[in-house]
């Protein structure tokens, strides 16, 4: 299922780790091109770097992430309601590191 993610950084100063707010898009089409209509999904798996996945409900798709570490690396998928989940995305990872480090 093809997805759409945006991942923003919203820093707080120069010195620490940024806080992360990911927003994403629920898939609309799978993977063969044929649509794929919200009454058929269930969630949107993701992964937050080594934790998940967590299934986020169809309602959801946004999170605000509070954390000290400088990568953030993230994957979705796509989890109808008949249990059937989609591959994964490729990791999309984003790098914080404050300037001097």
């Amino acid at each position: 299922m093809k997805y759409t993610a945006l991942i923003l950084m919203l820093a707080m100063n120069q010195t620490q780790a940024a806080p992360v707010k990911i927003s994403w898009t629920l898939a609309t089409e799978r993977e063969d091109g044929t649509p794929l209509y919200i009454s058929e999904i269930a969630g949107t798996n993701l992964w937050i770097g080594t934790w998940g996945p967590f299934l986020m409900p169809v309602d959801f798709t946004s999170l605000d992430i509070q954390t000290s570490d400088y990568l953030h690396c993230f994957k979705f998928s796509t989890v109808l309601l008949d249990g059937t989940d989609s591959e994964p995305t490729e990791w999309l990872c984003l790098s914080n590191t404050p300037e001097g480090e």
